[in-house]
């Protein structure tokens, strides 16, 4: 599957056809070179690649593990309050709320409790939920024996600089109050009270590389929270594909840097990019090939799960394919000499 984006549009002009089989492009002392001959030069090695890599593998698979995993017992945090912080506007000093979202990676720790944890992923609060932070415990707190935050108690961010307070909230007081759960088979809606502290459900992808449109993209590490207060979801997970132009304009590094620094009057040329965003579909959703599943969970459950190809076991793979297709079965009998057990007058038991 070849890339989407088209590029024989202004100003590239690439028009490189594989039908014609030009397999290199033969510059000449004298001539001036064009700009869709350097593009192209790239389009007939991509193309070799795209060829080998679809022999190789599908659309969508896993060339070099970032390992895929499920985490049902992610634990949540609904604040109930954070305080403003001073923000400079000019050269006037203004009180803002706090975006949550700035303390991912940071350490948080319990004014009373003395627990700590770090931040995972944070989501700002809606008209149906609150500020929620989803944390990893780190120590046990001041008596050796408390695991979590406590309820209605003071955070702080360690060693943080202009940083918020932040209040947890008390079950009850904090929304949601309840939850819907949807039962995938018979689809049948119950209710939930939902507490302030809880676990929620959340799938992380580490750093790995797959085929995606005839080239071997890197995707970054991500975690995505797929149902934010329930330890037993239902969804498939996996990465949505994005094709972009990325301009000079819009990233800096591509400004000439001959002088050892960008220079802003020499514009280079544009970058095509290709992005994996892991993203989040219910069960029975439909979606196009612009979607890589990697996960499909159900009630908390792993059914599927993306794995890598191993070229390193091709004999057992063979073997498990040569079963499938002909069971149990021998190539040479054993010889076999049958007796009666009983003996007697020396027969020798015939």
């Amino acid at each position: 599957m070849p890339q989407k984006t088209n590029l024989n549009v202004n100003p590239y002009y690439e028009d490189f056809d594989a039908n014609k089989n030009f397999y290199k492009i033969l510059f000449r002392p004298g001539y001036s070179i064009q700009g869709r001959e350097l593009t192209q030069v790239q389009s007939i090695l991509q193309n070799q690649i795209e060829s080998f890599g679809r022999y190789a593998f599908k659309q969508g698979e896993l060339v070099i593990p970032g390992e895929v995993g499920l985490n049902t017992k992610l634990d949540y945090v609904k604040l109930s309050s954070v305080s403003e912080v001073a923000v400079n506007v000019g050269n006037d000093i203004v009180y803002k709320k706090y975006d949550i979202t700035q303390l991912v990676g940071q350490q948080l720790r319990g004014l009373t409790s003395g627990v700590i944890a770090s931040v995972l992923s944070a989501n700002l609060a809606t008209e149906a939920s609150a500020d929620t932070l989803y944390v990893s415990y780190q120590n046990s707190g001041n008596s050796n024996t408390e695991t979590t935050f406590r309820q209605g108690e003071t955070l702080e961010v360690i060693d943080g600089v202009n940083t918020p307070l932040m209040v947890v909230g008390t079950d009850g007081s904090v929304l949601p109050t309840s939850i819907s759960v949807t039962d995938p088979d018979s689809g049948i809606t119950s209710s939930l009270e939902s507490p302030a502290m809880g676990y929620a459900s959340a799938v992380k992808v580490e750093e790995g590389i797959y085929f995606v449109n005839g080239y071997f993209v890197r995707n970054d590490e991500q975690l995505l929270v797929i149902d934010e207060y329930y330890n037993r979801p239902s969804a498939k997970v996996g990465f949505t594909i994005r094709e972009e132009i990325v301009t000079p304009e819009e990233d800096p590094s591509l400004y000439d840097n001959s002088i050892g620094s960008s220079n802003y009057t020499a514009p280079g040329g544009h970058r095509l990019r290709i992005r994996l965003d892991l993203k989040e579909f219910a069960l029975d959703a439909i979606t196009d090939k612009n979607f890589i599943q990697l996960l499909t969970v159900s009630r908390g459950l792993v059914q599927r799960k993306v794995s890598v190809a191993d070229y390193s076991i091709i004999e057992q793979t063979l073997a498990r394919r040569t079963y499938d297709e002909s069971g149990d079965y021998v190539v040479d009998n054993f010889s076999i000499d049958i007796r009666e057990y009983a003996q007697k007058d020396s027969n020798r038991g015939i």
